[in-house]
């Protein structure tokens, strides 16, 4: 009986034992040096983002390589002969702008005019005419200057554009023979000046378009959108 007493005792003796240094060891209180490299990436942690946060990327007017085509509508307002001769008018204009990073911010184009100015009563009634009617259809090459530093958007941006054009202008007048001053058709170049600013996908400009007495002065607004991305 006493002896059964003793291997009891001993048996709950060594559980006691080795029941402590398991929990010893499974809740085994942190090293200050665990501590500190926790406390450390924590901080570092913290630190990147809230870097992050006070000083994001302000955005750039990065452009993405690839092709643009354009299609618009304006108004035209004729100068000198042209505008003692017509009235202001509506046309329809057509661009294909190709857009890199590597030459940005400049973006070069080719582009395409039709305007048709119908004559002014004064001058119809002054030559005694029934019908007078100027066409003008151009065609050249663009270049634009994009001014993405002066604003602090990705949507708004100003820019400046340039343009070198031939223009085919013929003149339907009525009755046919009938002096007005005019050819009844020829051939002028035209050099362009203007600026403007793109909103999204839309840009809205003025050009002055240089001809001699045939200026004239533009307001414009179109919808751009990529043909082709690479």
């Amino acid at each position: 009986m006493k002896t059964a007493r003793k291997i009891i005792i001993f048996t709950i003796s060594l559980f006691f034992l080795f029941h402590n240094g398991f929990a010893q060891e499974v809740i085994r209180p942190i090293k200050r040096s665990d501590y500190h490299k926790t406390a450390y990436q924590y901080r570092e942690q913290t630190l990147t983002l809230t870097d992050t946060v006070k000083n994001p990327k302000k955005p750039t007017g990065i452009v993405h390589n690839g092709i643009f085509i354009s299609a618009g509508f304006g108004l035209d307002v004729p100068f000198r002969d042209l505008g003692r001769s017509s009235n202001p008018t509506f046309g329809i204009l057509g661009k294909l702008e190709y857009g890199s990073s590597a030459i940005f911010p400049f973006i070069p184009g080719v582009e395409v005019d039709y305007f048709s100015y119908a004559g002014s009563d004064t001058y119809v009634t002054l030559h005694l005419l029934n019908g007078f009617r100027t066409r003008i259809f151009s065609y050249g090459v663009t270049l634009e200057y994009t001014l993405s530093k002066l604003l602090n958007s990705a949507y708004t941006i100003p820019f400046v554009t340039l343009d070198v054009k031939n223009n085919k202008i013929t003149r339907e007048i009525n009755p046919a023979g009938a002096f007005t001053g005019f050819p009844n058709s020829e051939t002028r170049i035209s050099v362009g000046g203007g600026f403007g600013f793109t909103l999204f996908v839309f840009d809205f400009y003025t050009r002055f378009n240089y001809m001699k007495e045939l200026s004239n002065l533009g307001f414009y607004a179109k919808l751009k959108i990529p043909i082709i991305q690479f």
